[in-house]
């Protein structure tokens, strides 16, 4: 981890950490952060990208994408530590979990997108978080590109341990 990140995130941890964002005061949509919630007690430095990762997979989840998994590739890839992979029915929902899992990690104090690629055609949207990416694809793509395949051997996200 690089000293930028390091520094920003302990400034992040130094805030506030009682906030959170109430469900229901944007259309439901809202996911709880920092503090006990469904990511668990705010994360040390150490697992700071784990935690940003799993408020994207949280958000993807509450706009309903399909199949959410998160894989942890940053030993065979040197680009990114992570990918999330979800999908959705058709381009209307696709443009909604890519703009929730933005929104959210915004809200949480989390990395902003370094570029989003894809949103076009929104049939697959690639956005880049540097250290994790974040895919979002139509059913029909994700099954043709099928991404899954190719790192099924890395460790995945435990969604349980949250």
């Amino acid at each position: 981890m690089d000293a930028v990140t390091t520094t920003l995130f302990e400034e992040h941890l130094l805030s506030d950490q009682s906030a959170t964002t109430p469900a229901g005061t944007d259309g439901g949509t809202s996911i709880p952060v920092n503090g006990a919630n469904v990511f668990g007690d705010v994360p040390s430095v150490g697992d700071e990208i784990e935690y940003w990762v799993r408020i994207a997979v949280a958000a993807a989840d509450a706009k309903l994408g399909s199949k959410t998994e998160a894989f942890q590739v940053g030993e065979i890839m040197a680009i990114t530590d992570w990918f999330v992979i979800t999908s959705g029915r058709n381009s209307r929902q696709v443009r909604a979990i890519v703009e929730a899992v933005e929104e959210q990690l915004i809200k949480a104090g989390g990395p902003k997108p370094i570029r989003i690629e894809g949103s076009d055609t929104l049939t697959w949207v690639l956005v880049d978080y540097g250290i994790f990416v974040v895919h979002v694809f139509t059913d029909e793509a994700r099954e043709y590109y099928d991404l899954e395949r190719l790192w099924k051997d890395v460790p995945r996200l435990d969604r349980a341990s949250a």
